[in-house]
């Protein structure tokens, strides 16, 4: 934002701003774009934040086109200048967006794995129109060439690889839309950079050589110059900078989604799932190590009761506070805790013996006991208990998670059976 707004107070800008009547348009500018970078996450939705990003841009692009018009450089007769403006103010920059919308669509639905049939659709018609453009500015340049032929030995080269490295790109993005790619999220991102990078060369030759001719015909512009392309860099780097903040945007919010994904929304513990994707990767970690596996489930005693007494959302608290308990029980690298189901929570840990797994499981009942969360219809005690049975595999070798689950729940009940709140821990060969 300082970068941004130190453009804006060179006195190079404001003698420009001045003699083309142009103050008010600055100050306006610079409003949505602070408004645009103070914007934070979360607080607005990415279709507003898009909006004033785009609303942006146009404001950028009907500013260029007021010069224009105040210094009557739209009126000039000889076509070269004209269309050199054309490609510059209007084109190059048309094109840097349009690919850097498409550069965000593409990365974003890699790294989602596969995008949604809308999301397909959408990169679709922006390849059209991305191919359409790209063709109006080979017209264009064909008739730069025919009005003066000396102006070919600068575009010619740039449009030949602008073309061909263009054209690959889009090819890439329509692979996306037939589930065809190979490419990862950054490399095919990198890819769009490299096209706009080329555009932005052709940009800064174009600048060059409008330049040239303007000083040939129209010396007291050359400030008209020097002025379309502060404004046109500042547009094609807030262009970059956006559409690189949106893939992030992007990327971190399939993190997040992913991140909820393995977290019960009651108790903020992993759920299930995430222990079905750490329980290989664990029992691979306890044989390198040469550790047993402690695998538990534990059961809220009469938890029915609490909750016909107390109302769902004491009970709601009540599993709140038990999952607290397990994380206050279980602080090693090495220790799991999820929730399993209802008021069912299981617990994976390695240990090298029956007697340290069973350990674990008697702190962990003696810390919600600990709790003291009131329970008056609990037989065993006035507060919430829990029971727990545990497994302990003492070698580790082909063990499956099914079957630690059925042995670990017969010693809940087990537990249950000879009066609850209490651990009951067997030695399972495996």
């Amino acid at each position: 934002m300082a970068e941004f707004e130190r453009h804006f107070n060179t006195p190079q800008w404001q003698t420009l701003s001045r003699e083309f009547a142009i103050e008010k348009d600055v100050v306006t500018i610079l409003q949505k774009v602070r408004r645009l970078y103070n914007t934070s996450t979360g607080t607005v939705s990415d279709s507003e934040i898009f909006e004033r990003y785009t609303a942006m841009i146009e404001h950028f692009n009907s500013i260029i086109l007021m010069v224009a018009d105040r210094s009557h450089l739209i009126l000039d007769s000889e076509l070269e200048t004209y269309y050199l403006m054309e490609i510059a103010v209007k084109q190059i920059p048309d094109l840097c967006e349009a690919f850097a919308i498409i550069r965000g669509l593409g990365g974003g639905m890699i790294a989602q794995g596969n995008g949604e049939e809308k999301e397909k659709e959408l990169l679709q018609e922006k390849i059209s129109i991305v191919h359409n453009q790209l063709q109006k500015f080979e017209r264009t340049t064909a008739i730069i060439r025919k009005a003066a032929p000396e102006t070919e030995s600068f575009l010619i080269n740039d449009q030949s690889t602008l073309n061909s490295i263009g054209v690959s790109f889009l090819q890439t993005c329509r692979s996306l839309t037939e589930a065809t790619y190979s490419l990862s999220a950054d490399h095919f991102f990198q890819h769009g950079s490299d096209v706009i990078m080329l555009l932005a060369e052709t940009f800064h030759l174009t600048i060059e050589r409008l330049e040239t001719r303007l000083n040939q015909r129209l010396t007291k512009y050359l400030q008209l110059i020097i002025f379309t392309l502060v404004v046109s860099g500042i547009t094609m780097m807030v262009i970059g900078y956006f559409s690189l903040s949106f893939y992030r945007l992007q990327r971190d919010t399939d993190r997040e989604l992913e991140r909820m994904s393995l977290t019960d929304p009651l108790t903020s513990i992993p759920n299930r799932r995430y222990l079905n994707m750490v329980f290989d990767s664990e029992l691979q970690r306890a044989r390198r190590n040469g550790k047993g596996i402690a695998f538990g489930l534990l059961d809220v005693d009469f938890f029915k009761r609490f909750n016909d007494t107390y109302g769902h959302h004491e009970g709601d608290l009540a599993l709140q506070q038990v999952a607290g308990a397990l994380k206050r029980s279980l602080q090693r690298a090495e220790d799991f805790y999820f929730r399993f189901g209802g008021e069912e929570f299981c617990i994976l840990s390695r240990a090298a013996s029956l007697t340290e797994a069973k350990n674990i499981g008697e702190r962990i009942r003696a810390t919600i006991e600990q709790c003291n969360i009131e329970h008056r219809e609990n037989t065993v005690s006035p507060v919430v208990t829990v029971s727990l049975g545990i497994v302990f595999v003492p070698n580790v070798t082909t063990e499956n998670l099914d079957g630690m689950i059925k042995q670990a729940d017969e010693r809940l009940y087990e537990a249950k059976n000879k009066g609850r709140n209490q651990c009951i821990a067997v030695t399972l060969n495996s």
